[in-house]
């Protein structure tokens, strides 16, 4: 029973720091997920997606050196609850395919998750009665545990706010190509919106397109701003739109193809996504995914 206590107690503790790292390694991912159940606006889903994987690695890693046991024990158990009521949540008004338990690389659905956790619950009860290690300084090793794993988070994946501080991104648009593209009579109405939109060329197996188009998806449904505010170029033939709408779940959208991958490439630089700020057919601002800003976006579009 010894042996097994050990197990199951490594054994927990490195589900919690796989699922911390997955998460981090898939972050955007992660925080599309997050963003999509309309508790916080973008930036605060960056801040709280940030400290919750940072929050899981430390049970993660306290649990495997029985540091302030427990009350890690005790956190731990809470966390699995909360966790699994979340799930219960998800999996009766939502379709979730992915929980994003382990982002992106291990996807699993809500009830999935849910007997995965409730099944460390259970290993939880047999390591409850565990001693911790004591020693001197155990308080500020801790401590010090703690604030490297929590600064490493944001240094690794910063959030995209204060990426585009640090780095200044630029995309930038060939006038004279994308005119053409949108003036292109193949593309019928593109030319002829009114008002300040969104206008975004995307390549339909970009990954980076997709989520592009979810985040601003969410943001459009969060914000209450009409799905006429928002039009896109794809790269290739018809099929190549269907594809991607049904994967990014955005038919409500309209999308026009572009066959020629020069021209396509060339409007653009080679940047995908990239994301034009329009006022009827004059380009004000062009963005790429990182830039994507929520109330920037909404302010825009509304005011």
């Amino acid at each position: 029973m010894k042996h097994l206590k050990i197990i199951f107690r490594l054994l927990i503790g490195v589900v919690f720091i796989a699922s911390a790292v997955l998460k981090l390694l898939s972050i955007d991912h992660f925080e599309i997920y997050i963003y999509s159940f309309g508790i916080f606006n973008f930036f605060l889903t960056s801040l709280f997606s940030r400290l919750l994987i940072t929050f899981e690695f430390l049970l993660g890693v306290f649990l495997i050196g029985k540091f302030f046991y427990q009350k890690t024990w005790w956190l731990t158990m809470l966390t699995m609850v909360g966790f699994t009521l979340f799930l219960i949540y998800s999996a009766l008004f939502r379709n979730d395919a992915n929980c994003q338990c382990f982002g992106s690389f291990i996807e699993i659905n809500p009830v999935e998750s849910i007997f995965k956790n409730l099944a460390i619950i259970v290993l939880l009860f047999f390591i409850k009665k565990e001693k911790e290690w004591n020693f001197k300084h155990v308080k500020w090793v801790g401590l010090g545990i703690a604030t490297v794993a929590l600064i490493s988070t944001f240094i690794i994946t910063p959030p995209d706010a204060l990426y585009n501080k640090i780095y200044k991104p630029k995309s930038k648009v060939n006038v004279k190509v994308f005119e053409y593209i949108v003036n292109d009579s193949a593309k019928v109405g593109l030319s002829t919106i009114k008002g300040k939109h969104i206008l975004a060329f995307y390549i339909s197996g970009c990954k980076y397109c997709k989520m592009s188009m979810q985040k601003v998806d969410n943001i459009f449904k969060r914000n209450a701003i009409g799905t006429d505010k928002f039009v896109a170029i794809v790269a290739g033939e018809s099929k190549n739109i269907e594809s991607f709408k049904k994967e990014t779940q955005s038919s409500q959208y309209k999308m026009y193809a572009h066959k020629s991958a020069v021209q396509f490439l060339n409007a653009v630089y080679g940047s995908f996504p990239t994301i034009v700020y329009m006022n009827g057919d004059s380009i004000v601002k062009v963005i790429n995914y990182r830039g994507i800003d929520e109330k920037e976006m909404v302010d825009f579009l509304k005011e």
